[in-house]
C-alpha cells in the first residue's frame, strides 16, 4: 500500500480510542456489566434479608413492602387506556350472587 494520510475513521477498523471524547469501548462495557452485578447482588441480598428476618407468612393482611410491590405491578400490567375506565356492571346483589 501507498504511504499516504487517511482521515480518521474512514477504512480503520483499529483506530485507538484514547483520545478526548471518545468512548472507552470494552473498559465501558465491561464497567457497566460490574456496576449491574453489584446492584443485583446488593438487592438480591436485601430480599434475602427481609425474607429470613421477617419470615414468610399466610396472614390475612399483606405487609407495606408486598403491598406496595403488587400495587406497582398491577398499574404496569394494566394498560394507561383503561386504568380510569368504570366498570360497566353495577355491583347489584343479583350479579354479586351470580358470580359467587
Amino acid at each position: 500500500m501507498k504511504d499516504r494520510q487517511r482521515r480518521p475513521g474512514r477504512g480503520m477498523p483499529f483506530r485507538k480510542s484514547t483520545g478526548p471524547g471518545q468512548s472507552g469501548g470494552w473498559k465501558a462495557t465491561l464497567r457497566a456489566f460490574v456496576l449491574l452485578v453489584a446492584v443485583v447482588s446488593v438487592l438480591g441480598s436485601v430480599i434475602a434479608y427481609s425474607i429470613v428476618s421477617g419470615g414468610l407468612s399466610a396472614h390475612d393482611e399483606p405487609g407495606r413492602v408486598e403491598e406496595a410491590l403488587a400495587r406497582a405491578m398491577r398499574r404496569w400490567a394494566t394498560p394507561q387506556a383503561m386504568r380510569g375506565r368504570t366498570n360497566p356492571v353495577q355491583p347489584t346483589p343479583e350479579v354479586i350472587n351470580q358470580a359467587l
